[in-house]
């Protein structure tokens, strides 16, 4: 299975793990049936546009592979958000507003 953008092993791992979270915090498909019926899949995510392209994928490839269907319904995303100079805001360059 392909993931894009991913550099190492070491970060394949983790999306990997966080792409099975929706799955195995309910021990599914194992346990717990009706209440992870109950809820996947899942209404809608809002989420920062970046976070489809790697553990978004390996959450819905994860999920069509063990269950026959995507993991959302609808997913929602912001975009970038641009700080006042036009680049990216971004707590490691610190230029976003004081939020008092």
């Amino acid at each position: 299975m392909p993931i894009p953008n991913v550099p190492d092993s070491r970060s394949r791992g983790l999306l990997v793990e966080s792409g099975s979270m929706p799955f195995a915090e309910l021990h599914a498909p194992f346990e717990n049936q009706d209440l992870f019926n109950n809820r996947f899949p899942s209404d809608f995510v809002v989420e920062y546009i970046p976070q489809t392209r790697a553990w978004f994928y390996v959450m819905h490839v994860i999920s069509t592979i063990i269950f026959g269907k995507r993991r959302l319904k609808n997913v929602v995303t912001t975009g970038t958000i641009l700080a006042e100079d036009g680049s990216k805001m971004s707590k490691s360059k610190n230029n976003y507003p004081d939020p008092k």
